[in-house]
């Protein structure tokens, strides 16, 4: 046991020992200074400059090509750019630094310093760890005169400069500050202050760091396998700030068939492979100071091709396009889920068509996260949905055209799949051929009309005016049912509710299963009371009364009624399934209302011609009607 332990700390320290040290930043201050920022004071910057009274003779304003930053007769504070350093360990700063005369015979005196902080966390702590004085006209060299100031971070050390002592030929000196924590978020600030007729020059700075090893990523179970990609995972590696994949058809990788560029998280979605091939993978973890060894090589194989089958992973909590090999006939099935929190989950999906259905069956590994928008593609083929339902929870709106079905659902929370069931019913246009109005033996208006054909149509409602106008027209009638029979149909409603004598006008309104509406009238009756007639108060119901004009070019008026105090939400949503229009208003008591809208949206922008859904929410309930804007 010892023995092994003697071996894993020489294995260890082997490592460490080969470490080489890297360069973190550093600057030459080439006539700027990109690293720092100047806070305090204007720096003067040299090169090559041929003074004539510099003292000692060895400045290193002499020197042609060396670059410097300076400070005569002022006082100079710069703070650096943030700076990781959490990828390295056994981290230095190391600058040149020079005292200078102006003149032969001054010097630095007490007053005359340079200082060095550094901060661990952004600048809100910064302390001082270096100060070198000047003392009675000196030039260069600390007490000893070994020619460096040294120490090792948090500790605080002050050095004062002597006129005699070591310098190099150049005419610098040297500062080292070691031990500096490994942070996110390092700063380093410089001040430096002299008086006239001297000056500080610093040089060459570099922060180093000997990079910490990173250790090769652990690979978890793929998830997600189709017949064209898999869903590779990893565990987190300390220090890594990303990692990437390679994949191969061979265990040795002779041959690398992909590598990925580098992703920050710890999952990667692998596409565009071929059905029943053993594939071969590994990641590396890597961060701006180094790369870990790969990982060990893991083995997934495709699955087969299956007709109407796919799966696929949120990668970035956002959304997932998950690729369907197409059922006969289309040349699309493939899904978009954008789920309505983040999550990270698979999904897998299966469609099938059954007559006039196209049935996508939905899984996920959180059940929750079903709950989003989809965008389910059906190219390719003559099916034109105009009936949309599911299995779970309820569809907020949905909208087809040229092939893709766009629909948001809602309200999933039970364990289960979710199924979307996209149907053509057969869309016989409804014909009319005949609406009037005429009095019964209890001298009640009684109206009357006659389809011949009708499909996929809810129902009917009648509307009541005084006059010959539509738009402020009462509903009168609850919703008649359709029977959707290719069959000649007839049906009837009597008005139980007039109370004086007149000419009334009354309108057909029929409701498709799409929210869509056609009118028809107005039959007119010229009404007479009995001597002993009473009347009978109209009742007022809940939902939306109307929409008209439509089509509207642009502008329009939605009525509604409620039957009580009630807040109510009215929208309108294009078919995109993005809302136009969002309002909320506070009605005290029951009564007919209005909303009048002139074709905008909420910033006052011309909406496009086109159908809208407008859609009123009281409390739990709502009610849809679309409706058509033409320009």
């Amino acid at each position: 046991m010892k023995k092994c332990v003697i071996l894993i700390w020489i294995c260890l320290l082997g490592i460490f020992l080969r470490a080489e040290r890297v360069v973190i930043v550093s600057e030459d201050f080439e006539n700027s200074c990109n690293l720092f920022n100047i806070i305090q004071g204007a720096p003067c910057y040299y090169s090559g400059y041929t003074p004539n009274n510099d003292y000692p003779s060895n400045s290193p304003r002499y020197a042609s090509g060396y670059y410097s930053i300076g400070v005569e007769n002022g006082n100079i504070q710069m703070i650096s750019n943030t700076i990781d350093t959490s990828c390295y360990s056994d981290i230095e700063l190391t600058l040149r630094d020079a005292a200078i005369s102006l003149y032969s015979g001054n010097g630095m005196d007490s007053g005359d310093y340079i200082s060095i902080y550094i901060s661990p966390d952004n600048g809100i702590t910064i302390p001082e760890i270096i100060r070198i004085y000047g003392n009675n006209n000196c030039f260069w060299s600390f007490s000893g005169g070994t020619g460096i100031a040294q120490t090792s971070y948090p500790n605080k050390l002050f050095f004062t400069s002597e006129a005699g002592g070591e310098r190099t030929s150049d005419g610098y000196s040297k500062i080292k500050i070691t031990n500096i924590p490994s942070t996110m978020q390092l700063k380093i600030k410089i001040w430096f202050k002299c008086d006239s007729n001297e000056l500080w020059l610093i040089d060459d700075l570099k922060l180093t760091g000997i990079p910490i090893p990173l250790s090769a990523p652990v690979i978890t179970q793929p998830t997600a396998i189709s017949y064209e990609g898999f869903t590779a995972h990893w565990n987190a590696v300390q220090y890594a700030t990303s990692y990437s994949i390679q994949l191969s058809t061979t265990n040795t990788f002779e041959e690398i068939l992909w590598e990925s560029d580098p992703t920050t998280n710890l999952l990667y979605r692998v596409q565009n492979l071929e059905p029943e091939i053993t594939y071969y993978y590994r990641i590396k973890a890597s961060n701006v100071a180094t790369a870990s060894e790969f990982s060990d090589v893991y083995t997934v194989t495709t699955s087969t091709m299956s007709i109407g089958y796919g799966s696929g992973t949120i990668i970035d909590g956002n959304s997932v396009n998950i690729i369907v090999a197409p059922l006969s006939g289309f040349t699309n099935n493939n899904v978009e889920i954008i789920p309505t929190q983040p999550t990270n989950a698979d999904f897998t999906v299966s469609v099938n068509q059954i007559g006039n259905k196209l049935i996508y069956n939905i899984a996920c590994s959180e059940i929750s996260h079903l709950n989003g928008s989809y965008i389910l593609h059906h190219e390719g083929s003559t099916l034109n949905p105009n009936c949309v339902n599911v299995s779970n929870g309820y569809i907020n709106e949905w909208s087809t055209e040229n092939g893709v079905t766009n629909l948001s659902v809602n309200g999933i929370s039970t364990k289960g799949s979710l199924c979307i069931i996209l149907q053509e019913e057969n869309t016989l246009p409804v014909e009319l051929t005949n609406f009037r109005a005429d009095i019964d033996y209890r001298n009640r208006i009684r109206l009357q009309w006659v389809t011949q054909s009708e499909a996929n149509l809810l129902g009917y409602y009648i509307y009541r005016n005084c006059a010959d106008n539509f738009s402020s027209a009462k509903v009168v009638s609850p919703l008649i049912g359709a029977t959707n029979t290719s069959q000649q149909q007839i049906y009837a409603f009597t008005d139980e509710t007039i109370n004086t004598g007149g000419i009334y006008y009354y309108w057909l309104q029929s409701i498709d299963y799409n929210a869509s509406e056609n009118i028809f009238g107005p039959a007119i009756y010229k009404f007479e009371l009995p001597e002993t007639g009473v009347g009978v108060e109209i009742p007022l119901q809940e939902g939306i009364r109307s929409v008209y004009p439509n089509p509207c070019n642009p502008a329009t008026t939605i009525n509604y009624e409620l039957e009580g105090a009630e807040t109510v939400q009215l929208s309108i949503y294009n078919l995109k399934g993005q809302r136009v229009v969002d309002k909320t208003f506070e009605h005290s008591g029951k009564g007919s209302y209005n909303y009048f809208w002139n074709g905008c949206d909420e910033r006052g922008k011309e909406c496009a011609t086109g159908i809208y859904n407008v859609i009123m929410r009281c409390g739990e309930r709502i009610y849809i009607r679309k409706l058509t804007l033409l320009k």
